[in-house]
């Protein structure tokens, strides 16, 4: 959408509730408030992104879905979500009096201030600015190379703002262009593929793209650390002002900061771990070798494959849980688990033992139709990482786009990147919405390289 509908939009809104007195007169904030409480809901809006809401081997996971949850919680209400492919779309919903909240890293300008409430910070951050890294003049290290480049932001971004008003301060002449078709997350990409040369974004949020493309630099801040917040309709100021002492309360817990990190220091591994392998014997890929070794017999597949996924998910450690409720030895979220009859309680060797039916399920899900043994190791991979229902959305994609749906590499890869664009995951063909893709195309990478290194290194009986 573009600034002048969203200015459009709010210039409606303002003209339809313009006589603030007739409005109070109908309802009071503090009635507002009762009749939200009474109703039992909390109504939120956020947008699809690898960060504030996605869905994870069939959950819904995000920073922001997680913090609403907790907010919702606190006031004693269910939460109800409606996901947005933009933040412009977003705004028309709370505009519109159809949500009671509009979270993500949003914030306040002074035009939005004049129709809209915000929240105190729910985080901070520097904005950086995303480049390709380089030792030629296109490279920005201060203000002044920045001198006569252009600098692409989402349509909706209002960090402008605030990179304007140092631009005035070291006297710096640049460009915005804003684009309408695309998010932070693909315009990051698009600077690693040098379709772009920059773009700007919260440091926090650089650091964890920038984890999936070794040519990206955020080094250089473009402005302060920035209040990002939550946006309210203003018939909702006191759920406003309940929000704002929750959340000055909220930001001193360690629940909090616990969450802060899981989503903004990222790794590909849903734990995180202080040492890398527990110990073993030498010439051991690890002390379930034996019990690999006997499901893999079992099945009829390499147990070097399986102790790859599982080094993957959590090298070999018992007792850990991941993102979303995952836990043990093979990360499994609940549902899964109690499916295939894995428990929290099982040792390793159980886990291996029940989990491995979930490998074979998936394995017998896609081997009549890839029959490539490479390339179905991939989809059992990626289908183990994410779901099968993105992996199948991504074969459907292939045959729409002219690709072949039974090649991972290069065909149903590229078709789950393009799951992140709201063109793509909104199609009729797509039936289990947005994902960012690249994460399952690096865990499948891993896993696969990680297996012909153990191929290498230990034997196969």
């Amino acid at each position: 959408m573009s600034r002048f509908l969203i200015l459009l939009s709010f210039i409606l809104f303002f003209a339809s509730c313009k006589d603030k007195e007739i409005i109070q007169e109908v309802i009071s904030p503090e009635e507002q408030y009762e009749l939200l409480l009474s109703s039992g809901v909390l109504k939120a809006t956020l947008n699809y992104n690898s960060i504030d809401y996605y869905i994870f081997k069939g959950k819904p996971l995000g920073f922001q879905l997680e913090l609403l949850n907790e907010l919702a919680h606190y006031l004693g209400l269910h939460l109800h979500v409606e996901v947005r492919d933009n933040t412009a779309s977003a705004f028309e919903t709370l505009v519109a009096g159809k949500s009671d909240i509009l979270a993500g890293n949003i914030k306040e300008t002074h035009l939005r201030n004049l129709f809209l409430l915000y929240s105190e910070a729910h985080s901070k951050s520097p904005l950086t600015l995303v480049q390709r890294k380089s030792k030629d003049s296109s490279f920005v290290s201060q203000w002044s190379n920045l001198q006569g480049k252009t600098i692409t932001l989402p349509a909706h971004s209002s960090f402008s703002e605030f990179i304007l008003r140092n631009s005035v301060k070291y006297n710096v002449d640049f460009k915005f262009l804003f684009d309408s078709d695309n998010s932070i997350e693909t315009l990051i990409e698009k600077v690693s593929n040098k379709s772009i040369d920059y773009t700007v974004c919260e440091r926090n949020v650089a650091r964890v793209y920038a984890s999936y493309y070794d040519n990206i630099d955020y080094s250089f801040e473009v402005a302060d650390s920035v209040s990002l917040e939550w946006v309210f309709h203003p018939k909702n100021s006191v759920l406003r002002d309940t929000v704002n002492v929750w959340l000055e309360e909220f930001k001193q817990t360690k629940k909090y900061k616990k969450l802060y990190h899981k989503y903004y220091h990222y790794s590909y591994s849903p734990v995180r771990f202080s040492n890398s392998m527990e110990s073993k014997k030498q010439n051991e890929l690890s002390k379930y070798d034996k019990v690999l070794k006997k499901v893999s017999q079992k099945y009829k597949w390499d147990w070097r494959l399986y102790g790859a996924i599982i080094y993957q998910e959590s090298k070999f450690k018992e007792g850990l849980i991941g993102d979303g409720g995952s836990f043990g030895l093979l990360q499994l979220m609940p549902t899964t688990a109690r499916k295939f009859g894995v428990t929290p309680s099982m040792n390793g060797e159980q886990q291996i033992t029940h989990g491995a039916k979930l490998i074979d399920y998936l394995r017998n899900k896609y081997k009549d139709e890839v029959r490539d043994k490479e390339q179905l190791v991939k989809f059992v991979v990626a289908a183990f990482h994410t779901g099968s229902g993105h992996v199948d959305d991504a074969r459907r994609i292939a045959v729409k786009f002219g690709k072949d749906p039974n090649v991972w590499d290069s065909n149903v890869d590229s078709c789950l990147i393009l799951k992140a664009k709201p063109s793509i995951y909104n199609l009729p063909e797509v039936k289990s919405g947005y994902h960012y893709g690249k994460r399952t195309k690096k865990y499948v990478n891993d896993v696969w390289n990680r297996y012909l290194h153990y191929k290498n290194v230990y034997p196969e009986y």
